[in-house]
């Protein structure tokens, strides 16, 4: 459990370090920066975020030198939490402290699922039945475009009759829902807003995004990263 508990807080830090540089960029040079490149950015971010690079580094000095160990030299007060090694300071491994770590990312990964469910059974509850076939125009305009876009996944077009924006929902299945909101000239602008979504693969990219936020529940740059990265992607 030690070795697990400080793997994941080396990997929370391996991505929490470049979020705050993309965040100091993007304040300092907001003027200079698209869109395209700040989505770049969070996607490496996303990467350092998800990958054990500090895992794969110690793997990569191990086979180098097999031979290197952790000494441990003596206990530091108070009530030998702390311990001196030759690597530096760590926490005692035989006290309960990532028992306790461990307890409250479970209950905190535990509130945000139960808190995402609630709310997608509550949209799907509200989809029920309202779901229906758009236009002959409109179903026109979304095979030209998804056509135009060189889009060979599957891709449903329905219409849903309630005052919110158009959306896409699912990333195996992709489906564009249209809305009474947009008015009909800007139609097609909307599909095609949409169906670039399904083409760069933003779902599942947004998903990852999700997992970063369950994995990393215990740090608060995991939030300003999620609210950040569905903000860039639109």
């Amino acid at each position: 459990m030690k070795l697990f508990m400080e793997l994941f807080f080396s990997v929370t830090l391996t991505g929490t370090i470049p979020f705050c540089v993309y965040l100091l960029l993007r304040r300092w040079l907001s003027a200079r920066t698209t869109a395209l490149l700040q989505y770049r950015l969070l996607k490496f971010c996303l990467l350092c975020f998800l990958f054990p690079f500090a895992l794969v580094k110690s793997l990569i000095l191990f086979t180098l030198n097999p031979r290197s160990t952790i000494v441990f030299d003596e206990y530091l007060y108070p009530q030998n939490t702390i311990l001196k090694t030759s690597a530096g300071f760590e926490l005692n491994p035989r006290g309960g402290h990532y028992q306790i770590l461990l307890t409250i990312w479970a209950a905190l990964l535990l509130l945000i699922i139960g808190f995402h469910l609630f709310r997608y059974l509550r949209f799907r509850r509200q989809l029920s039945g309202r779901l229906t076939l758009p236009s002959e125009p409109q179903q026109t305009e979304f095979a030209f475009q998804k056509a135009a876009l060189g889009i060979k996944r599957p891709v449903s077009l329905l219409y849903y009759d309630a005052p919110v924006s158009p959306f896409t929902c699912g990333v195996l299945r992709p489906c564009v829902v249209l809305t009474p909101i947009v008015p009909p000239d800007m139609v097609s602008m909307a599909i095609r807003h949409e169906l670039q979504h399904i083409r760069s693969w933003d779902f599942f990219f947004r998903a990852a995004a999700f997992l970063v936020l369950l994995l990393h529940c215990f740090n608060p740059f995991s939030y300003l990263f999620w609210r950040e990265f569905r903000a860039v992607q639109e």
